[in-house]
């Protein structure tokens, strides 16, 4: 009897590392396609709605499953968390991006931007937040106000990521074209240019640089954009 119950615990645990490693595969697989994706829309690349769209879908589909497998003993809760909180800010900019080139092109909100919001509001689903609050109490070990900390910088992910999209929303609908939503950023990098350069002598000092290697650091080594 001890034998069959070892053979049967044995398959157990091969089925366990077959999903451990599907599942592993299938978000190796979704960076990869992120990364391409973030390549094509920084180098200003054309970026097929279709394909952006499909991908958001399958981002959706598998941090939604990981959230619901926190506890899903062939991951485990560290390997689950990583997941859900690597592949959350890629979500964020890539549904931004869609949010704004489909507003573009349409003049419309598109007609799953609820569905693609929905997964900001299961991060702060209860359950999976005492799950989280289990997991790094009696398993991490961790102290009281550690464990806070982390709950708190993993839920500002998830607020940050919202409340970008919710403003990009506005500001699409308050301004209406293009044309008018590049004024506008262009007006606000501008005013953010003229403040850091006021800044530079500030700046120079705290990090105890002179101010043109202070300045050639803002302007030239970190190449922001907006400021080009």
């Amino acid at each position: 009897m001890n034998t069959e119950v070892q053979i049967v615990a044995n398959k157990i645990s091969k089925m366990a590392n077959v999903q451990k490693n599907e599942k592993i595969g299938t978000c190796q697989k979704l960076v990869m396609q992120c990364n391409a994706m973030a390549t094509k829309i920084k180098d200003g690349e054309k970026v097929d709605m279709n394909k952006l769209q499909d991908l958001l879908i399958d981002l959706r589909a598998f941090i939604s499953e990981m959230i619901m497998d926190l506890h899903d003993e062939a991951l485990g809760e560290s390997l689950v968390l990583r997941m859900v909180f690597t592949l959350m800010p890629a979500y964020t900019s890539l549904f931004n991006t869609f949010l704004r080139r489909y507003y573009f092109q349409k003049n419309a909100v598109p007609v799953n931007y609820e569905m693609f919001m929905s997964l900001y509001k299961e991060l702060e689903n209860e359950s999976f937040i005492e799950r989280m609050q289990d997991y790094y109490f009696l398993e991490e070990k961790l102290h009281g106000a550690d464990v806070l900390d982390v709950l708190n910088a993993q839920t500002l992910i998830g607020l940050n990521g919202m409340v970008q999209i919710e403003d990009q929303l506005s500001v699409l609908k308050a301004l209406g074209t293009k044309e008018k939503v590049l004024l506008f950023e262009n007006g606000l990098n501008n005013y953010a240019e003229k403040r850091l350069k006021e800044s530079i002598p500030v700046l120079a000092g705290e990090c105890g640089m002179d101010e043109k290697e202070c300045a050639g650091y803002f302007f030239d080594e970190l190449k922001p954009k907006h400021f080009k």
